[in-house]
């Protein structure tokens, strides 16, 4: 029976450190949808430095903003999957090492695996807290180059035109984010809804490099974790 626990034991511990697929596909998802960010953010930002009477094309940002945002929802469930896979295979060690008495006879290796698998797991939820972020300043910045989109026909400053909301409605979008508008010599009301767009998306893209490090950090204690687990595995416990 005590080989039975042992092989279950490794078993979880083997597909813990194997999970491939999700983590391969988290990264994955998390490059491109940078890569869309980043293009958009550099789009908003060269249209909105544009000299006046020449109108600008934000519509060339937004080809990339859909597939950022499918993008980022493909990293949020590789995420989430990843670490209640992760989960699940450590508490299916955890029960088969208890049952056999390895926690308590080999007690060094047994608290160096549970601090590395509190590590990974911390990284884990800090992955998926960037990659939420970085869908909640995805849609914000999408929000705003629409609002971009309505007004470039119009191109004039002041308040808002036509149902447009004006500029201190985007001084506000931005105030919920923690970021403020850097005047340039623009119209107020496309200067500060181009600025809004571009801090946005790139404050998404700056969570996904977050996301991405953090991810990175929870495959190293994973592995760090899998080597506690073999260690603890070929010790025998003494009656």
């Amino acid at each position: 029976m005590e080989e039975a626990w042992r092989g279950t034991a490794w078993e979880a511990m083997c597909q813990n450190l194997t999970d491939n697929t999700m983590r391969a596909g988290a990264f994955q998802a998390i490059e491109v949808a940078h890569s869309h960010l980043t293009r958009a953010a550099d789009v908003c930002g060269s249209y909105r430095r544009e000299l006046p009477y020449q109108p600008p094309g934000p519509s060339d940002a937004l080809p990339h903003l859909p597939d950022a945002m499918e993008h980022l929802g493909t990293a949020i469930s590789c995420a989430r999957q990843l670490s209640a896979s992760h989960d699940g295979s450590a508490h299916v060690f955890s029960l088969c090492t208890a049952r056999i008495g390895l926690q308590d006879s080999a007690l060094l290796p047994w608290q160096r695996w549970a601090g590395h698998h509190a590590d990974a797991a911390d990284h884990a939820a800090t992955a998926l807290q960037r990659l939420q972020s970085a869908w909640s300043h995805g849609a914000a910045g999408s929000d705003a180059v629409f609002v971009m989109l309505k007004m470039a026909p119009f191109w004039m400053s002041g308040a808002g035109l036509a149902g447009l909301p004006g500029p201190h409605a985007a001084h506000q979008l931005l105030d919920r984010a923690g970021m403020t508008i850097v005047p340039s010599q623009g119209f107020p009301l496309w200067d500060a809804w181009g600025h809004a767009a571009e801090q946005l998306l790139r404050r998404a893209a700056d969570d996904l490099d977050m996301a991405r490090a953090a991810l990175d950090h929870m495959r190293r204690a994973v592995i760090a974790q899998f080597y506690d687990a073999c260690w603890m595995l070929q010790r025998r416990v003494v009656s």
